[in-house]
C-alpha cells in the first residue's frame, strides 16, 4: 500500500487543463471542507476534489477562492490557523486517500465528450446529472406543486438494509419529507428517470 505522502506526490502531478466534470449537490460537514481547502493548497486539482467529495467544481472553486461570498468560515479558520497548521489538521490521510480513489477514474479522466460517446453500460451513472436538483411539478393526480429533489447516493447501509447507488428523489412537500425513494433499478440509472418516473409516483399529503 502506497503511503500518505506517495499519494499526495501522484495527485500533485494530475494534470492542469482539463474540462468538463458534472454537477454534484453533496453536503459537505465543516471538517470536509476544510479538507478540500487542504488539499487544493497542497496542490490537488479541484477536478480531482469535486469527484472525491461528489460536489461540483465551482463549490471547490467558492471553498479556495478569497473573493467568494461562500464558506467564508472555512477561509477565516485558515487564517485563524496559519497555513501550516490548517494543513496538519485538515490535510488527513482519509481526505488524501479519497481523492486517490477517484483520480484515475474515467468519470475524472476523460472529458464530458469522450465520457458521453462510452457505451452505455446499464449501471446507474453519476454523470447522468442534467436533472439533478430541485424541481417545482405538479403531476395529474396532484392538487398542488411539488418540490422534487433528485440527488446521487453511492451504495450505502441503513438500518441493517443495503441500499442501491443511484438517482433518488425526495417530495419535500409530500408525507414523508425527510426520507428518500427510488422508482425501481429503471429510475436509479439517471437523474432525468429519476425525476420522471417520481411524478408518477407522488401524491399529495393526507
Amino acid at each position: 500500500m502506497k503511503t500518505v505522502e506517495e499519494l499526495q506526490t501522484e495527485l500533485r502531478q494530475y494534470p492542469t487543463i482539463i474540462r468538463g466534470l458534472g454537477r454534484f449537490d453533496a453536503k459537505l460537514t465543516f471538517d470536509e471542507r476544510c479538507s478540500v481547502l487542504a488539499l487544493y493548497i497542497s496542490g490537488i486539482h479541484r477536478r480531482v476534489l469535486a469527484a472525491a467529495f461528489g460536489i461540483d467544481r465551482r463549490t471547490v472553486a467558492h471553498i479556495y477562492n478569497k473573493n467568494s461570498v461562500h464558506y467564508k468560515k472555512v477561509r477565516a479558520r485558515l487564517q485563524e490557523l496559519g497555513q501550516a497548521e490548517f494543513l496538519r489538521q485538515y490535510l488527513t490521510e482519509e481526505s488524501t486517500r479519497k481523492a486517490a480513489a477517484v483520480a484515475n477514474d474515467p468519470s475524472v479522466t476523460l472529458a464530458d465528450r469522450e465520457w458521453r460517446a462510452q457505451p452505455d453500460t446499464g449501471m446507474p451513472s453519476k454523470r447522468k446529472n442534467r436533472k439533478e436538483g430541485v424541481h417545482v411539478v405538479k403531476p395529474d393526480q396532484c392538487e398542488y406543486s411539488h418540490r422534487l429533489v433528485i440527488q446521487w447516493f453511492d451504495e450505502r447501509e441503513e438500518s441493517e438494509t443495503t441500499l442501491s447507488a443511484g438517482w433518488w428523489y425526495q417530495d419535500l412537500d409530500g408525507n414523508n419529507p425527510e426520507e428518500w425513494f427510488h422508482s425501481g433499478p429503471e429510475s436509479l440509472l439517471s437523474s432525468a428517470n429519476a425525476l420522471k418516473m417520481a411524478q408518477t409516483e407522488i401524491i399529495d399529503k393526507f
